[in-house]
C-alpha cells in the first residue's frame, strides 16, 4: 500500500511537471530571423538612400564612387562605412511585430530608405534605417515587405545619415607629405625647385643651388596643401594658371595650377580633381602663402 503511493506521488509530481514546462515554454517568444543573404562590399554598384524627402545616389565606376546628382566622387572613407555595413548587416533580434513606428525611427522625416544594388541592378539590400537603441550598440531596422521591427547589429545611421555634402569628396590634392621627393613651384615666370636628400641618416631638403631649406617649413606647408578642400565645381573654364605647384613621390606626380583671383575665389586643376574647381578666397589664399614660403618671393594673385 505504501509503495502505490508513493507511486501516485511520482506520477503527480511528473503531471505537474510537465504542465510547468508546456506552460512555461508557451511564455516564451518563439520567432525566426530572417536570413540575409551574404555580401562582399564589390558587390555592390549602386546605393540609394532616400530620408524626408530628399535622395542620395552613389554609383561605383570601376574602383571609385560618385555622386549622382554633382557628379563629385564620393568620399572614399565614407563609402568604405557605409559598403562594410551593408555588407556585414546582421539582423540581432526581433522587437515587435506591431507598434508606432515614430518610437523606434521608422517613420518619416527621421527613417532612412536604403536601396543598394550590383552591377545587374539586383537588389541585394532594402531596409529602413531606424535611431539607435538605448545602449547604442544596436540600431532599429525593418525590411521591405516585412512588417516587423529588428534590431541590427551596429551604428548603422553613423553611416548612412549623411548629407550630399558630408559624403562628397572635396580634398584638392591627396599625397602623404613625408613621401614627396621634389617640389617644383612656377609663378611669375620663374620656377623653383626643391628635392628632398639624406645628410648624416637625416632627410634634408635643398635647392638647385644646393642650399638648405627648412625642413620644418617645408613639410608645414605640404600638410596644409594636403588638408585643402574645394568648394564645387567650376562652372566656365579656368583662365591661365598664375602658379602650378608639383609634387613628386613614388606614386608619381600631383599637380595643381591656380587661375588668378576674383571676387569670389580662385578656379583651379589638380591631378587629383576630374573637373575644374572652384575654392573660396580664405582657402585660395592659404594655397597662395603655401607658394610664397616654398619659392621664397611673393606669388602675383
Amino acid at each position: 500500500m505504501q509503495i502505490k503511493k508513493e507511486y501516485i506521488i511520482l506520477a503527480l509530481l511528473a503531471v505537474v511537471l510537465s504542465l510547468y514546462l508546456v506552460f512555461h515554454n508557451s511564455g516564451k517568444i518563439n520567432y525566426t530571423l530572417p536570413e540575409i543573404k551574404k555580401t562582399e562590399t564589390g558587390d555592390y554598384s549602386q546605393i540609394i538612400m532616400e530620408q524626408g524627402g530628399s535622395s542620395i545616389t552613389i554609383n561605383r565606376d570601376n574602383d571609385l564612387w560618385y555622386l549622382a546628382d554633382s557628379g563629385m566622387r564620393a568620399e572614399k572613407g565614407a563609402v568604405d562605412d557605409i559598403l562594410k555595413e551593408l555588407s556585414e548587416l546582421d539582423i540581432t533580434d526581433l522587437v515587435a511585430k506591431t507598434g508606432s513606428l515614430k518610437a523606434y525611427g521608422l517613420a518619416d522625416p527621421d527613417v532612412i530608405h536604403v536601396t543598394a544594388k550590383d552591377k545587374g541592378s539586383t537588389v541585394l539590400r532594402n531596409l529602413y534605417i531606424g535611431k539607435l537603441t538605448t545602449g547604442g550598440s544596436f540600431t532599429y531596422i525593418k525590411l521591405e515587405n516585412d512588417k516587423n521591427i529588428y534590431t541590427a547589429r551596429g551604428r548603422l545611421p553613423d553611416s548612412f545619415d549623411k548629407t550630399e555634402d558630408q559624403l562628397a569628396d572635396k580634398k584638392v590634392l591627396s599625397f602623404e607629405s613625408s613621401s614627396v621627393l621634389k617640389i617644383n613651384i612656377e609663378a611669375d615666370g620663374s620656377e623653383t625647385t626643391f628635392t628632398k636628400q639624406e645628410k648624416d641618416g637625416k632627410e634634408i631638403w635643398k635647392d638647385k643651388s644646393g642650399n638648405t631649406i627648412d625642413s620644418e617649413m617645408v613639410l608645414d606647408n605640404l600638410n596644409a596643401l594636403n588638408q585643402l578642400k574645394f568648394n564645387a565645381y567650376a562652372e566656365k573654364k579656368p583662365e591661365a594658371a598664375v602658379a602650378t605647384l608639383e609634387l613628386s613621390d613614388k606614386e608619381g606626380i600631383h599637380t595643381l595650377a591656380l587661375s588668378p583671383k576674383t571676387e569670389t575665389g580662385y578656379i583651379g586643376t589638380s591631378s587629383y580633381v576630374e573637373k575644374p574647381f572652384v575654392i573660396d578666397v580664405k582657402t585660395g589664399d592659404a594655397i597662395m602663402k603655401a607658394f610664397d614660403e616654398l619659392s621664397g618671393k611673393p606669388v602675383s594673385k
